[in-house]
């Protein structure tokens, strides 16, 4: 395939993207913590496992002011975190447990 070609298909896709956004029928991956609910709106996870540790993450982001902090305080709490187990196929969505 020339690059002239791949041009035109990654213009077309990109097309594609932008008229589903502007229909507002676009759907990406989300964040952990937040799921699309039957009616295509972005929701918070029902799950309250993954509610909570997000929101314990966030309040020790405000608490430590940085990243980087947040990440080391949850590391030595050993505080576990929600994580994509796979990003495609039957399995998408399925959440696995890290410290």
């Amino acid at each position: 395939m020339s690059e002239a070609e791949l041009h035109v298909l990654r213009a077309r896709m990109l097309g594609g993207y932008m008229a589903k956004a502007r229909r507002g029928e676009l759907q990406l991956r989300l964040p952990v913590g937040f799921v699309y609910d039957a009616a295509g709106k972005v929701q918070l996870d029902p799950d309250r496992q993954v509610q909570d540790a997000v929101r314990t993450l966030f309040a020790t982001f405000r608490r430590t002011g940085s990243a980087g902090a947040a990440a080391e305080r949850s590391s030595s709490r050993a505080l576990r975190l929600p994580v994509p187990a796979h990003r495609t196929g039957p399995r998408m969505g399925d959440l696995v447990w890290t410290s």
